[in-house]
């Protein structure tokens, strides 16, 4: 019996095909699709290679817990770029601090 590839859904389908058509390059747009077919149909690793165009070791090899599919991180990488870029704190005061003279 193969593996069923399922992704946990911290992305909704349609965030995920909002990410597809703003991802560029040809590996990355068939990653997101590999985590749309996980998420939207979850099945054995081999149909999605073979619905993605991708290699069955590739479907695998996606990771459990991506950075990319929790929105936390993306939370955390806008403060990073907007308001924290080359800055160290040392308490969670100081960052407090940091957000409210930042708004």
């Amino acid at each position: 019996m193969s593996n069923v590839t399922a992704a946990v859904p911290h992305l909704t389908k349609d965030e995920i095909l909002g990410r597809i058509k703003e991802t560029t390059g040809f590996r990355k747009v068939q990653k997101w699709l590999i985590i749309l077919n996980a998420t939207v149909d979850p099945r054995p690793a081999e149909e999605i290679a073979i619905h993605t165009g991708m290699a069955k070791q590739t479907v695998l090899r996606q990771p459990s817990h991506s950075p990319e599919l929790n929105p936390t991180e993306h939370i955390w990488e806008e403060l990073r770029e907007k308001h924290f870029h080359n800055k160290a704190f040392n308490s969670l005061d100081g960052v407090a601090g940091q957000k409210k003279s930042a708004q």
